[in-house]
């Protein structure tokens, strides 16, 4: 109530009353206070009392109902003063061993904003016994009696936190163990990969699986024993009991994993952006599904019987597809909705649209997994989910475990000057690649559309949309004079390899450029208008980033630079004489320095780690981010005949602008002009922690 009522001060007596209403739910099948929405149930905690247990269970001792009434009390000092003196008064015989304040009766409303209630860290563990074993536990007591009619678990919510300084990754880093014990998770760890941890959810033990820098998309055998990954291009599997990380098999973009009993995986891979099959026992992998309109195929998810699976389109709502290993054939079962996943025993969980890309909801439908079709009307499950880089997390156990991350309540995109101080923010408008303008005023943000912003008037015009429906728009790079941009998109077969240029104002037809093969990036344009600088595959069959040069008159495209690692940034600097670039070509991301066009030996920029440069106009100052994603700049001096060299060591402006600096399909940072604000992408800033809910909630159900 005094979280409710927004009091200053709250004690651990308010965990009191938390204990307290758990264990009244659980004694009485139903919360002390219910309602048809959460304003709804905090009026009734703040003006009534507490329905007595033993009116709705006369099995439950007196001295019990007595402890649990004096738990709820409103005031704070009216409840116990401690968590031992709780457990005293549970095993007190009699009503009269435990002393009573006089009852509270209806409270008056005493101002203040109501508050949702947050539980502890330690009430969340009771939380989570109680949902996972608490019609056992309620069993053992003999406190519900002989009733043969019990009322069904309501839904349990509780705030699962990333381990002290670290931060889940999202939305390509969640899987529940098929028996809801152990959750698998990426948290965002220098140097800057993410790393597979799993917790134990009964105990809270948390440790990291060797051997996993740069995992996504974990999954599980049904055993348990052992977790599924891709990092490197590759699809990999690492067991719990320790030894070395098994290479599967090459995997290079890929969507989601799935384990068959048999030891099946399946996995969403390319060339080609099916379905694979492949067995940990040997053999090469094969498609499993067929492409046909539409994206690439993705998230895998087995049904019971190992033979028959769901998979989705990649990151968008394009319907979901049900596949079979034994007779290949493939079937759409619902028009709309993606990233599903099957729920034991009849029950399909799926994305829905939310009219944003920054989040989505999570929807269910009956199942009938032997005829293989969906039936009735979907319902919601969760609302606002955390959806970064396109990719929805959430996932389910068999055991009706449902975990997931809520929408970030930050601003998407936000100025800070160089101390790290926050200036301003800015709306997304659907996007989550941008660039700002040579001279500031505008900013060019791509995703669902190509939009530009008047960063002094706030207001955007939409430039162009896509080719594909609901397919992005990625990467803007300004021309020198700020009259075009260009931007890469997907085809109409849904495929990335579509390089284009569009007039700044939305006038003039788009202009489509003859490309590099593979996945290309466009990072910059040469201050001569001449050439694009493009980061792209070296050639079809090697996905390995190298620079390439577009010229925007003739077309042609030729490669610049490739060296041992990928360079997946790079830009000139502002005379065109240098190329400033990130390369991982000594094992880790640094940051380089070229003459353009060359020759030229490169020069090292960052001592330890370093990549996403950005120049300061005037050519004197660079910037990039650290492996840790601290904000860093260096001093650059230019010298006669195009010479330059660095003055002084790199130093520290900002620490911890992103968790995810080299993020592939985010940009995390751009600068102003003269080098004095930054803008930056806050969803790499800041995660949501992990949301449970135990069971998730059927149609029909009350969240409570």
């Amino acid at each position: 109530p005094e979280q409710a009522m927004g009091e200053r001060l709250v004690t651990p007596r308010a965990d009191i009353y938390a204990l307290g209403a758990v264990l009244y739910e659980l004694l009485a099948g139903e919360p002390p206070f219910t309602g048809p929405s959460a304003q709804a149930v905090v009026a009734r905690v703040l003006t009534e009392v507490p329905r007595s247990l033993t009116t709705q269970r006369r099995s439950v001792p007196l001295a019990v109902d007595a402890a649990v009434l004096r738990a709820l009390q409103k005031l704070p000092a009216d409840r116990f003063a401690s968590a031992a003196d709780f457990a005293r008064a549970m095993e007190a015989t009699t009503p009269a061993e435990i002393p009573m304040s006089a009852p509270q009766g209806a409270m008056t409303w005493r101002g203040g904003a109501a508050r949702r209630a947050v539980i502890t860290a330690g009430v969340m563990s009771v939380v989570l016994a109680v949902a996972l074993s608490g019609a056992a536990i309620a069993s053992r007591t003999g406190w519900l009696g002989p009733s043969r009619s019990i009322s069904p678990l309501p839904t349990f919510r509780a705030t699962l936190m990333p381990p002290q300084g670290e931060l889940f990754v999202g939305g390509e880093g969640l899987a529940l163990s098929t028996d809801g014990t152990k959750l698998a998770f990426t948290l965002m760890r220098a140097a800057p990969q993410s790393r597979l941890f799993i917790r134990t959810l009964a105990s809270g033990a948390v440790r990291e699986v060797p051997g996993t820098a740069d995992a996504q998309f974990p999954f599980w055998s049904p055993d348990g024993s052992a977790v599924g990954f891709f990092a490197g291009g590759e699809l990999r599997v690492a067991t719990l009991a320790g030894g070395p990380v098994r290479r599967v098999a090459q995997a290079g973009e890929t969507h989601g994993g799935a384990w068959a009993p048999d030891g099946t995986i399946l996995y969403a891979g390319d060339p080609g952006g099916v379905i694979y099959r492949v067995r940990l026992d040997g053999g090469r992998p094969v498609p499993a599904t067929q492409r046909g309109p539409g994206g690439p195929h993705a998230r895998p998810v087995f049904l019971p019987d190992g033979r028959r699976f769901l998979f989705s389109i990649d990151r968008r709502e394009d319907g979901i597809f049900l596949g079979d290993l034994g007779t290949g054939v493939q079937r759409r079962i619902r028009a709309d909705g993606g990233a599903a996943v099957y729920a034991m025993p009849n029950h399909v969980l799926f994305a829905a649209e939310t009219g944003t890309s920054a989040y989505r909801r999570v929807m269910a439908q009956r199942f009938d997994p032997a005829r293989g079709v969906l039936e009735g009307e979907a319902w919601l499950v969760a609302d606002s989910v955390f959806n970064p880089n396109g990719d929805i997390g959430y996932t389910v156990s068999a055991t009706g475990l449902l975990v997931y991350q809520e929408r970030p309540s930050f601003p998407v995109r936000s100025w800070i000057d160089r101390r790290g101080l926050t200036l301003d923010s800015v709306p997304d408008d659907q996007t989550w690649t941008f660039r700002l303008s040579h001279d500031g005023a505008r900013l060019a943000q791509a995703g669902v559309g190509l939009w530009v912003r008047d960063v002094r008037r706030g207001v955007a015009l939409r430039v162009t949309t896509t080719d594909t429906p609901d397919a992005p728009l990625l990467f803007p790079v300004w021309s020198p004079d700020d009259a075009r941009i260009a931007y890469f998109t997907f085809d109409a077969a849904g495929n990335a390899n579509a390089l284009k240029i569009v007039r700044a104002d939305g006038t003039g037809a788009e202009m489509r450029l003859r490309e590099p093969p593979g996945y290309k990036v466009p990072l910059d344009w040469s201050p001569d208008a001449r050439t694009l600088l493009v980061a792209a595959s070296r050639s079809a069959s090697d996905v390995t980033q190298s620079l390439w040069l577009v010229d925007v008159a003739t077309q042609a495209a030729t490669q610049w630079l490739a060296v041992a690692g990928s360079i997946p940034a790079a830009r000139f600097s502002p005379d065109g004489r240098w190329v400033a670039y990130q390369s991982d070509e000594t094992g880790g991301p640094e940051l380089y320095l070229r003459q353009f066009p060359g020759p030229g030996a490169p020069i090292r920029v960052s001592p330890a780690g370093g990549g996403r440069p950005l120049w300061r106009s005037d050519g004197r100052e660079l910037f990039y981010l650290t492996p840790a994603g601290d904000l860093m700049a260096v001093s650059i001096l230019a010298k006669s005949l195009g010479g330059l060299s660095i003055v002084g060591a790199p130093h520290l402006l900002v620490r911890g602008v992103t968790h995810e600096p080299y993020s592939r399909g985010v940009i995390p940072y751009d600068a102003a002009p003269d080098g004095q604000r930054f803008l930056l992408n806050a969803e790499n800033r800041t995660a949501p922690p992990l949301t449970l809910l135990m069971p998730w909630p059927h149609k029909g159900s009350e969240l409570r």
